[in-house]
């Protein structure tokens, strides 16, 4: 994958998203490479408030490879979209129709999200509001997956 790609891609969602007053999150790996995780990234999660996704598919039409759509995989239950931008993967839901499985407590778990007490992170040149930390290593730790612990792991999270 093209080194610059995560980074054109961020500006260019960023950028739109900005243009039209469309309050958003980073969540997911890239939110946590802004708090020090330096693993590969697969993709860029964004959270918008549900009121905004309509807004969101018709700025971003051309580019949508799937969705919206509903999708429960083993770890989530959600609604979003899934846009290309030169062969970088965004994936954009809202918290309102967000569950993740909580293996601690073996159940689902509704996603929650404060959009108006982000962290201010800059990550790519760019100063984004992203998910904070302290909220994104709960959600990892909850979530259990490998990546998730790669991810603690980077962040000086110490997995007991």
């Amino acid at each position: 994958m093209n080194a610059n790609r995560p980074q054109k891609t961020l500006k260019w969602i960023v950028s739109i998203l900005r243009k039209n007053k469309i309050p958003f999150q980073i969540t997911g790996g890239l939110a946590a490479k802004a708090h020090g995780a330096k693993r590969k990234l697969f993709d860029i999660d964004i959270y918008v408030p549900d009121k905004y996704m309509d807004k969101v598919v018709k700025k971003t039409r051309k580019y949508i490879v799937l969705g919206p759509k509903h999708s429960r995989t083993r770890n989530w239950d959600l609604e979003y979209i899934k846009i290309m931008y030169v062969g970088q993967r965004i994936e954009i839901g809202s918290p309102e129709k967000t569950k993740f499985f909580d293996k601690e407590k073996r159940k689902w778990t509704k996603d929650s999200i404060s959009f108006s007490k982000p962290e201010i992170k800059e990550v790519f040149g760019l100063k984004i509001p992203v998910i904070p930390k302290r909220q994104l290593i709960s959600r990892k730790l909850k979530l259990g997956r490998r990546v998730d612990k790669i991810d603690l792991k980077q962040m000086g999270y110490s997995i007991k």
